[in-house]
């Protein structure tokens, strides 16, 4: 666990480890305006079909941090005789269970307030156990490591400069 002070220090350190990951994109620290929250958001795109849009921001029932994700598929579609490309959300939860790749990771989808439309997250149910070794001053970069792992290909020594 961490707390919400803890937390902000830490990813401020966070967001200058991740800009040495070359393939995010968009990655921005923003403080979000109705709750006063920071997070980071990011963009990936691990193929030219795909892309991934990020949040990482803290949530003070689990006291820890929550990845938050929306997936967006390129698909052709068809209307009045046209055919043309349009990115369409994945919205059903066995794409995306395929997608991660992961049977162990508990998946959900929720509205998060100050953001727009729904986001699929990674349940921090079991982030105090998985991180239990983790010391408090580098838990951030530690979750990161294992959660955004999930998505994102990166060696971790890139977090670590």
């Amino acid at each position: 666990m961490i707390n919400e002070e803890q937390y902000n220090k830490q990813l401020i350190t966070l967001e200058t480890k991740l800009s040495n990951l070359q393939h995010l994109k968009n990655l921005q620290l923003i403080t979000l305006p109705i709750t006063s929250k920071s997070i980071i958001t990011f963009q990936t795109t691990p193929n030219d079909s795909i892309t991934q849009s990020f949040m990482i921001r803290y949530n003070d029932n689990y006291q820890s941090p929550v990845l938050y994700f929306k997936i967006m598929k390129l698909e052709l579609v068809t209307q009045d005789f046209l055919e043309f490309e349009s990115w369409k959300p994945i919205i059903n939860p066995n794409q995306i269970k395929e997608l991660i790749n992961q049977d162990q990771i508990q998946f959900g989808m929720t509205q998060v307030e100050d953001t727009r439309g729904n986001w699929w997250f990674i349940h921090p149910c079991d982030t105090t156990e998985i991180l239990q070794n983790s010391t408090n001053d580098e838990f951030l970069i530690n979750w990161f490591s294992v959660f955004g792992g999930i998505f994102i290909n990166f060696k971790i020594d890139d977090l670590l400069k």
